[in-house]
């Protein structure tokens, strides 16, 4: 990131600290502080993806020339609170996921049977998120069918999917 702008401008780059998964929610994974400065005309500063995150004083308007790749590092980036320096949330950047998501709701919703293939698919997914949520909807279409797969997703990769499975499994079995 370059400035382009006659006034200076503060900035603070934080770091995680320590390397996490970016899917899986840490809330006692504090950011710290790496490096402070003041954003003047023609200076560079380098900002690792998904490693660093940049704060800026937003008192100061700031043009800026930034070089960035256009492919997400990942499909998900993590919101932290700007007093305590811990993360709120992890938000989903990937828009196809999020309407892959959101349409296994929509299906369970409506209950089509014809959606039963499409949603037994969609259970296998590489994102943990679209597959919690075509088992959520394949159990309110095919009870038995959706039921089957979720004991099989005490096995999933995904550490918050297991943990999902184990606790709907106690809450179906005791009923």
């Amino acid at each position: 990131m370059c400035s382009i702008s006659e006034t200076p401008v503060r900035y603070s780059i934080y770091e995680q600290s320590y390397k996490s998964i970016d899917n899986i929610f840490n809330g006692e994974n504090i950011i710290k502080l790496k490096e402070e400065g003041t954003l003047i005309k023609n200076k560079t500063i380098f900002i690792e993806k998904s490693a660093n995150l940049l704060k800026l004083d937003k008192k100061k308007p700031l043009m800026s020339l930034v070089l960035t790749s256009k492919r997400l590092p990942s499909n998900y980036c993590w919101e932290y609170d700007s007093q305590s320096l811990l993360p709120i949330r992890i938000v989903l950047l990937n828009t196809d996921i999020a309407r892959l998501s959101v349409s296994c709701k929509i299906l369970s919703q409506i209950g089509n049977i014809n959606s039963k293939d499409n949603l037994i698919n969609l259970c296998t997914h590489e994102a943990h998120i679209v597959r919690w949520e075509a088992v959520r909807a394949l159990m309110n279409i095919d009870y038995v069918a959706g039921f089957n797969i979720l004991q099989n997703m005490v096995n999933d990769k995904h550490p918050e999917i297991k943990k999902a499975t184990l606790k709907s499994l106690e809450i179906l079995n005791s009923n």
